[in-house]
């Protein structure tokens, strides 16, 4: 089998740029190289990849393989760190295209989804985290959740801080695209609270009913509204 993060990369195939690390893009396959090699923040962290290479799920990015390495922490031990992983190519909608504009079964079908992957992560004992619209790409089909950078090994209330993280990844991206930036703003606050956290078994049918316009631009536009 292919290792992909290992191979040579040029500027020819340079895709994008994060705080901590360059992606580039070959054929269908990402891959996400680490610039910052002096600290162990900012590695997706060992351990993590090979579990969640395992998750099979349209609303997640299939990982492929990555490269070891170690750095030195704090002149007193080699700690280990993930070089670079790739992973399969995400193709997003045109910029055009808006998830807020789309039919409301668009988003009820990808939440779905996303729960199943929160909760396959939580059984891994493994914490989402860095949540914002940047780490989800809406594709033709369905919302996809990528860049697992920061997400780390936990044991205290991993289901709930994952499904808040999917709450969160939701409203951003919805506020981005309507055009509320601040998290402090009043009226992206009135949004959260129509996609609040229900842990219990019934809640598709929870989020299907507080889901219940047309569009996300329509649910937007009537809670700010009444408020």
């Amino acid at each position: 089998m292919k290792n992909y993060s290992g191979r040579e990369v040029y500027a020819s195939h340079y895709l994008d740029e994060g705080d901590y690390g360059a992606t580039y893009i070959y054929d269908d396959i990402v891959i996400k190289k680490y610039c910052n090699n002096n600290s162990v923040d900012g590695h997706i962290k060992p351990g993590i990849v090979e579990k969640i290479k395992e998750i099979d799920n349209p609303a997640f990015i299939k990982l492929l393989d990555c490269t070891y390495g170690t750095i030195h922490h704090y002149d007193r031990y080699e700690e280990p760190i993930i070089k670079a992983y790739s992973s399969k190519f995400v193709e997003r909608i045109s910029d055009k295209e808006k998830v807020i504009d789309m039919p409301m079964e668009y988003t009820i079908n990808s939440i779905y989804e996303l729960t199943k992957v929160a909760e396959r992560l939580t059984l891994m004992g493994i914490r989402m985290n860095d949540e914002h619209c940047k780490n989800i790409i809406p594709t033709k089909d369905n919302l996809v959740v990528i860049d697992p950078d920061n997400y780390f090994f936990g044991n205290r209330h991993i289901g709930l801080f994952n499904m808040l993280s999917i709450n969160d990844y939701i409203t951003d991206l919805w506020c981005d695209e309507y055009g509320i930036y601040d998290p402090q703003d009043v009226n992206r606050q009135a949004i959260d609270f129509y996609l609040e956290i229900d842990t219990t078994d019934g809640y598709m049918e929870f989020i299907q009913n507080k889901l219940n316009e047309k569009t996300p631009r329509d649910l937007m536009e009537r809670v700010l509204k009444r408020k």
